[in-house]
């Protein structure tokens, strides 16, 4: 999983339900991984907006097997371009002045995969997406809310848990594809 740098940066040691992330030595904490659910943490510290997404493959690409179609491979290089973009993720006001300052994503690993018939291939039975998108804001203070787009190209998306980490707020709301905007404020 990648960890959201700007909480760390921050200082903060605060646990918001199903955010936390243990980085000792040898441990990695996983959230329960739901077919339908993504998480979404966002992060805001010294003007720069820290977006992390954590989804099953099956919502980003449709399945969680290795690609053993030509469709298949084109849903997966075309979800890769995508996220690897950080085009068309999340809004956010104007104002606020954000521009795209680095995209990290952490995607299945299907290329070593022996081909089988099980519908999962990842060692613990699934398969994950984890993207971290990083921003820097002109005017962080205008940040008032963030709109999560990626839930519209989400396919099988019906929630998103959003865990926000703010000077001022900490949160954790849910939020689905046709209702999507997180406040800040």
């Amino acid at each position: 999983m990648i960890a959201i740098r700007a909480m760390a940066a921050a200082g903060l040691t605060i646990l918001v339900s199903g955010m936390a992330q243990a980085e000792t030595e040898g441990f990695e904490q996983r959230d329960a991984h739901v077919h339908g659910a993504i998480v979404v943490n966002i992060a805001i510290d010294d003007g720069r907006l820290t977006v992390g997404v954590e989804a099953p493959a099956v919502n980003v690409v449709g399945y969680e097997h290795r690609p053993r179609t030509d469709a298949d491979r084109e849903v997966l290089a075309a979800a890769q371009a995508w996220l690897a973009s950080g085009r068309g993720i999340v809004g956010v006001p104007a104002a606020a002045g954000c521009r795209l300052h680095r995209v990290e994503l952490e995607q299945p690993d299907w290329a070593d995969k022996k081909s089988h018939d099980h519908e999962h291939d990842d060692a613990d039975g699934h398969a994950d997406f984890d993207a971290q998108f990083t921003y820097h804001c002109a005017a962080a203070r205008q940040l008032d809310y963030v709109d999560l787009w990626l839930l519209k190209r989400l396919p099988g998306t019906t929630t998103a848990t959003v865990n926000v980490v703010a000077a001022e707020l900490q949160t954790s709301v849910a939020v689905t594809p046709d209702s999507a905007r997180v406040a800040l404020r």
